[in-house]
């Protein structure tokens, strides 16, 4: 193959494209962590509301539900993200979004993702994270299914004197208050376009490689004639 070939073989690889890295970017007042090896209400706690990311670029098989009453389609590409937060029997904490200075409550909680935001799941007893758990659980969290309170007992994001939520494009502003059971909600987030792959810088490495290697045999041919 001559040096020309490698230069156009290069410039195509280029522009083949690759699934973009997904996840929870930014939070303010929250923490992102890794996935729990269990989200059951008696195994992990946490002190402020914490997010992870579940499954990724994935294609929906079935449509979701919701809160709203709305769906997400299937054949939708989305990320899956968890936000939670749980405290032990006879503990209580709260992330109200008043002043950040009432019974020493840190303020509202956001999360900010790298896709746009296109629904949550928060209803009281957790049964559209349940229903959608075959398709956006973490491969590597155990879940336990819906149980009473298990996600908010209301949105009053207007008064914001209890559970609440709201969002804007890919950000997600909250706040919860919890004693037993915690809160947990499933944020759903359009999958982030492929990006470039920049195979170039690989393959005109291989391609200067193979000239020098046929300017190579070329003299040797010569000198045996």
């Amino acid at each position: 193959m001559t040096f020309s070939k490698w230069i156009a073989v290069a410039i195509f690889a280029s522009t083949l494209a690759a699934p973009a890295t997904a996840a929870t970017v930014s939070a303010v007042r929250g923490e992102i962590v890794p996935p729990p090896v269990s989200v059951e209400n008696g195994y992990v706690y946490n002190w402020r509301v914490q997010a992870f990311d579940e499954a990724q670029d994935v294609k929906l098989t079935s449509d979701i539900g919701v809160n709203g009453g709305r769906t997400i389609a299937a054949g939708t590409k989305v990320d899956s993200h968890m936000i939670f937060l749980n405290v032990k029997n006879g503990v209580s904490q709260r992330h109200y979004g008043l002043t950040g200075s009432l019974y020493n409550d840190p303020g509202p909680v956001s999360f900010t993702f790298d896709g746009t935001i296109l629904g949550v799941m928060a209803d009281l007893n957790g049964l559209r994270e349940a229903a959608s758990n075959s398709q956006l659980a973490s491969s590597s969290t155990l879940y336990p299914g819906s149980f009473e309170a298990r996600g908010m007992e209301e949105n009053d994001w207007r008064n914001k004197n209890n559970d609440w939520f709201t969002y804007s494009g890919n950000t997600i502003w909250l706040g919860m208050n919890v004693s037993q059971p915690g809160d947990w909600i499933r944020v759903v987030t359009a999958a982030p376009s492929p990006v470039p792959v920049p195979a170039a810088g690989l393959l005109l490495p291989i391609g200067f490689g193979a000239l020098g290697l046929m300017r190579r045999r070329r003299k040797a041919a010569q000198a045996a004639v």
